[in-house]
């Protein structure tokens, strides 16, 4: 067994360093690009959302490389991320790929589908395996940290020379995370970039602040997002986003995290599929802590984010905070896209000058 999971932020570098520590088989996914995208388009169905197709892609050129086995990370519920997982199993049948899927819940028989799925990709012990997941649960938090360590800096800094060495620093890091070992060695890697990220001397401090909230693969996912955060950070504004890859685990865990769920009990007060209760949340939470403006991502065809969008106009009229919606889908245009936040952030500072 050769195990395949997709690009989801640093989701594939967490999973990828784990899998060499206990010795697994697996086929760490390649950068996802346009050429991702196009795969997964020409077998997903043409109503297929966004993420659905970069999953795709993303297992399909995995595929390609010897993966005969696709781990999803789905789940439940009326969003059709919780039908990923079959409709994946019906396209491989119908193309006759020969891919298995496995899409464990979070119940008894989920940790059994895990346990066989270890026991035949891995060589190391079933102890030390299930011993290392606190282990990796800590690690997507200091990898959280080193995200938005970065995106805290871009903001600050308008020195192209320094801009440029940060990205380059960036980049640096990004490979060795790539190759990490283990998930001691991720994690140090992780920690060192933090420290000398702060050690960067600032050259402003960012007039903005703005909240991303909406589906989890547009606002994670750097290349779904057109690097939304990367954008934002040079237009002066610093970010935050609704999910990230450790509370979505812990989420999904039932590790408690620390919720939002009271501020959101007036506009939506039910789960209702995907993250549109998050987003409602979020938004709400951000407009009370005096946040400057809220953007919602979401993929085209995406029901619960599209309700979540016809609510967020009312938190903004309570709490007086700019919200704008933008729906993604492969025909995004890039330049119209970073004209929207221009914009965006030009009105929003106007009014804060104000």
């Amino acid at each position: 067994m050769t195990l395949a999971f997709p690009n989801l932020g640093k989701l594939s570098v967490l999973l990828s360093a784990y899998m060499r520590e206990v010795g697994g088989s697996f086929a760490s996914p390649l950068p996802t690009t346009e050429k991702t995208v196009k795969l997964g388009v020409k077998y997903a169905p043409p109503d297929a959302c966004l993420p659905m197709k970069v999953v795709l892609g993303n297992f399909l050129e995995s595929y390609e490389n010897g993966a005969d086995t696709a781990l999803f990370l789905g789940g439940r519920g009326p969003c059709s991320f919780g039908y990923f997982a079959e409709a994946f199993r019906l396209i491989f049948k119908q193309s006759g790929i020969k891919m298995e899927v496995i899409a464990p819940e979070y119940d008894l028989s989920g940790i059994r589908d895990v346990k066989n799925m270890l026991r035949c990709a891995t060589k190391t012990s079933l102890k030390k395996q299930v011993f290392l997941i606190p282990e990796g649960i800590k690690c997507a938090g200091i990898l959280d940290e080193y995200e938005q360590a970065l995106c805290d800096k871009r903001a600050e800094l308008i020195n192209n020379y320094k801009i440029k060495e940060l990205e380059a620093f960036e980049e640096e890091i990004n490979k060795k995370m790539q190759a990490s070992p283990s998930l001691t060695s991720l994690m140090q890697t992780a920690k060192n970039a933090i420290d000398e990220i702060n050690c960067v001397k600032a050259d402003r401090t960012p007039p903005l602040k703005i909240g991303i909230a909406g589906d989890i693969y547009t606002i994670i996912d750097p290349f779904m997002n057109k690097n939304i955060q990367k954008l934002l950070g040079s237009m002066g504004a610093y970010t935050r986003c609704s999910m990230s890859i450790s509370t979505w685990l812990r989420d999904k865990l039932k590790i408690n995290g620390g919720n939002r769920e009271n501020a959101a009990a007036d506009f939506l007060p039910h789960k209702i599929g995907g993250f549109a209760k998050e987003t409602v949340e979020n938004a709400a939470s951000w407009a009370k802590e005096g946040f400057d403006g809220i953007i919602e991502l979401y993929p085209l065809n995406c029901m619960p984010e599209s309700v979540a969008r016809n609510i967020l106009p009312e938190v903004s009229k309570r709490y007086k905070k700019p919200v704008l919606s933008i729906v993604m889908d492969e025909q995004s245009a890039e330049a119209g896209f970073i004209t929207r936040l221009e914009a965006f952030t030009q009105m929003i500072e106007r009014r804060k000058n104000a």
